[in-house]
């Protein structure tokens, strides 16, 4: 009798470990399956590369829905907030591959200052949704308010790296302003040289003229009021030194703080 007991003390401890160990691999399964889970997740919110008759290719999550940057923004700081994120949510992926025809260094993570959430950029600029898109594919955000753009190579190129080149524009017209005070002040009554000036003023401002119309119609409507009678008195036989004085003054103002506020936007 102590022998069978012996025997099933024994059988019953057998049981129990194998139970245990049966537990512990169900739970480490179950554990797996819940980190591949989170896994499919990220990838679910990934990014990849799409592509329109209307835009070209373009940065898209990988459910196809399309991505955009807001050129009112500055590197690594989002001004769309309150009822602006409301319709243009912020977008956040992690662990990611890059789509081809983009470089890894060029995305990035900040914090949103305003609800403390993550929020994935490109080349600094953080990326968004477009709530009016509700299909794969759509890019009705393209263009609002000539403020948002899809994001890609080339909506950098042309309305983000632009404002740099407009920049450079705007020191060469600030040169000639220059150019043209020093001529008027050493030499007031030489005409043919304050034509010259005057001549060459104009030639630095009509590169950049259309881009400041469209950057900002109310600041270029500003500085035509005194450029423009600035470069005509310049052309005349006898300038008016005392207004060409006074006007170039308040063009280099305008004009600076126009470059000012350029830079305070990129």
């Amino acid at each position: 009798m102590g022998k069978q007991k012996s025997w099933l003390l024994a059988i019953l401890l057998v049981t129990i470990v194998v139970f245990a160990a049966c537990s512990d691999d169900s739970e480490g399964a179950a554990n797996k399956k819940e980190q591949t889970e989170d896994k499919d997740e990220v990838t679910a919110t990934g990014l990849k590369v799409m592509e329109s008759e209307n835009v070209g290719k373009y940065l898209a999550d990988t459910e196809g829905k399309t991505l955009y940057i807001f050129t009112e923004d500055k590197k690594g700081v989002s001004n769309c907030t309150g009822k602006c994120l409301s319709n243009w949510p912020a977008f956040h992926t992690k662990d990611f591959k890059v789509p081809e025809g983009y470089n890894k260094s060029d995305f990035g993570t900040i914090t949103r200052k305003d609800t403390d959430e993550k929020q994935t950029t490109y080349k600094g600029y953080p990326l968004y949704y477009f709530v009016k898109d509700k299909e794969k594919g759509d890019v009705k955000g393209q263009g609002v308010k000539d403020v948002w753009y899809v994001a890609n190579n080339q909506t950098f190129k042309k309305h983000i790296d632009q404002a740099a080149s407009l920049t450079e524009g705007i020191d060469k017209v600030l040169t000639s302003l220059q150019d043209l005070k020093d001529t008027v002040q050493a030499a007031p009554n030489d005409a043919k040289k304050t034509n010259n000036k005057g001549k060459a003023l104009s030639e630095s401002w009509e590169p950049i003229e259309k881009t400041v119309e469209k950057r900002n119609t109310e600041a270029y409507e500003n500085i035509e009021k005194s450029l423009y009678p600035l470069i005509a008195e310049a052309k005349r036989d006898h300038p008016d030194i005392d207004k060409m004085q006074r006007l170039i003054e308040e063009t280099t103002s305008k004009l600076k703080m126009f470059k000012k506020k350029l830079a305070s936007s990129s």
